[in-house]
């Protein structure tokens, strides 16, 4: 049995990659394309960027609602700002660049971002750097 193409043990797997990278972003503050777009790529190439960035938004929004009190909106503004060229940006990517490079894109890019992380360089949360952020994120999804 097919859903939009896609097959139900296949959608179930999907579902447990995204949960399992909910759990992660959830704790930790990012992960979830990390932990996920990888094996959902792998599943079916389909399932990457649209559905996931479907689940991205449902997990953005009840992130933001449950912890609301803590968002420091002046910092937040320029990131979401951002976000939006960053995002057309990451549309041109897809259009442009074969599936192929782009599998290796997400490959480098999700390395680099482990690399980052384990190096535990620690940047200042300023609105330039929140943009800067934001752009990225729009680009890599």
């Amino acid at each position: 049995m097919d859903i939009f193409g896609v097959s139900v043990s296949v959608l179930l797997l999907a579902a447990l990659a995204c949960f399992i990278g909910a759990y992660v972003q959830t704790a930790i503050g990012f992960g979830m394309a990390v932990v996920a777009a990888p094996i959902l790529f792998y599943l079916d190439p389909i399932l990457v960027p649209g559905p996931l960035m479907m689940v991205l938004l449902a997990m953005c929004v009840t992130n933001g609602w449950r912890f609301r009190k803590q968002l420091e909106l002046n910092l937040l503004a320029p990131a979401l700002l951002a976000r939006i060229p960053g995002s057309a940006i990451g549309v041109l990517l897809l259009l442009l660049v074969s599936q192929q490079s782009l599998a290796l894109l997400i490959a480098v890019t999700i390395m680099l971002g482990v690399l980052v992380r384990l190096t535990n360089i620690a940047l200042p949360m300023t609105r330039t750097n929140m943009a800067i952020g934001g752009f990225l994120s729009g680009v890599m999804g």
